[in-house]
């Protein structure tokens, strides 16, 4: 017998490999039919493999992160699946879960399109109601390497070779269809309904551009039909807001100071019609460097600069929120103004014509209101500003309440584009 103990500090008694389902269904049948996932021991846990030894115990629902994770994560391997079998030529990369859905990268000549998605989804709906166990199995390093090279899976098989050497190597079968892959996963595809596909685009294997380029497919999935149903409904209100928009590229990352590359990128951007735009941030930076930065984006004709206004820890309450608001936003100000006028930090005349900027603000959709993000001096500063910028945009609604609010400040909005260092 092992002693699992559970969130509350319950302390229960079951037979050495038990299941999270079986211990789901000991609390109540509603239970069971709603766990999707376990973690166990602080890990995310597939519910269908043997529990051994005490333990801590919390079984997951869709309410859950790691049930939506889980449930999502199936919804990849079910898009796979229905790939494959519309064309069997198409090679596997990645198929991760993440932030409000899932996709799935292919190596094919074939230009998939939204033109593409009934014909997938109505193969999805197929394997959803063919209700396949999905079956967990290990295999030693060289015979999972050969496993994959004799289903012709290049991917899968360089996947294999950089796993460390002590590494467990696992996959998920389900009915034809077989991945190479850690889990956990729901019990059967009949669990995974309400797969929505919503865009293709493409993308380096590995995220390298020295690799080739996949086609990648993201799609989204819910326990209840009213949600996804909600969640598209959120979607088309946002695309509303977006007419009075300029999209705009922002450098590398959400903390970084402008560089040489970083400037590079911005005018590739602009030769393609876009407008770039520089984040300036003064950490670890003193003034004269950042004059410098400024005098270097006028020269590669970057006219777009994006003021990170506050002292707040962090943006939002979004996981991938990056430390940024340490910026003396005052002090940037000043140095722009005194560029503007002609002259350097010194005091001396600049040479030839003094460069322009437009001046914006950083407002995130993804903090608590946009009153917080503009609070005490930062709307000082904010006036200063000819437009505003929201960025990572993760959640339709909060964007939808940004846009709402920012109607009071009476200026433009651009929408930010974060371009990360590495994928």
């Amino acid at each position: 017998m092992i002693n699992i103990t559970f969130p509350d500090g319950s302390v229960r008694r079951f037979e050495d490999g038990v299941n999270a389902y079986a211990v789901a269904e000991s609390i109540s049948p509603r239970l069971r039919k709603a766990t999707l996932a376990a973690e166990l021991n602080g890990e995310l846990y597939d519910a269908a493999l043997p529990i051994h030894g005490d333990c801590t115990l919390k079984l997951l629902t869709f309410a859950d992160d790691g049930g939506k994770w889980t449930y999502r994560h199936t919804g990849s391997h079910i898009l796979a699946q229905a790939v494959k079998r519309l064309w069997p030529e198409v090679k596997l990369a990645i198929g991760p879960a993440i932030d409000n859905g899932f996709y799935y990268d292919f190596d094919t000549d074939i230009p998939f399109s939204p033109e593409d998605f009934p014909k997938i989804e109505k193969e999805i709906a197929k394997i959803v109601s063919e209700n396949l166990p999905l079956e967990r199995f290990e295999l030693p390093r060289e015979e999972a390497i050969r496993f994959m090279q004799e289903k012709d899976e290049p991917y899968k098989v360089e996947l294999i070779r950089d796993l460390p050497e002590d590494a467990v190597i696992s996959f998920y079968r389900q009915g034809d269809f077989v991945d190479l892959c850690a889990g956990p996963h729901l019990e059967s595809t009949g669990k995974c309904k309400n797969i929505k596909l919503m865009s293709v685009a493409g993308a380096y294997w590995r995220g390298s551009e020295k690799n080739k380029m996949l086609k990648r497919i993201y799609a989204t999935a819910f326990e209840k039909k009213a949600d996804l149903d909600e969640y598209i409904h959120m979607l088309e209100e946002a695309k509303t807001y977006l007419s009075g928009i300029t999209a705009v590229n922002v450098t590398d990352n959400q903390s970084s100071v402008m560089r040489l590359g970083s400037l590079a990128t911005c005018k590739a951007l602009k030769d393609e019609g876009l407008t770039p735009i520089f984040q300036l941030t003064c950490r670890d930076r003193n003034r004269i460097a950042l004059q410098s930065d400024l005098l270097s984006a006028a020269m590669f004709g970057i006219e777009n600069l994006l003021l990170l206004t506050g002292d707040h820890t962090k943006l939002g309450d979004h996981p991938q929120a990056k430390p940024v608001f340490d910026l003396d936003s005052v002090s940037l100000i000043h140095t722009v103004k005194q560029l503007e006028s002609g002259v350097d930090l010194g005091g001396n005349e600049l040479v030839g014509e003094p460069p322009k900027f437009a001046k914006g603000a950083v407002v995130s959709p993804c903090s608590d209101s946009v009153d917080v993000q503009l609070a005490k001096r930062e709307r000082k500063v904010a006036a200063g500003c000819d437009y505003f910028q929201t960025q990572a945009v993760y959640e339709p609604e909060k964007f939808i309440q940004f846009m709402e609010k920012a109607k009071q400040f009476g200026k433009p909005v651009q929408l930010g584009i974060v371009i990360p260092k590495s994928v």
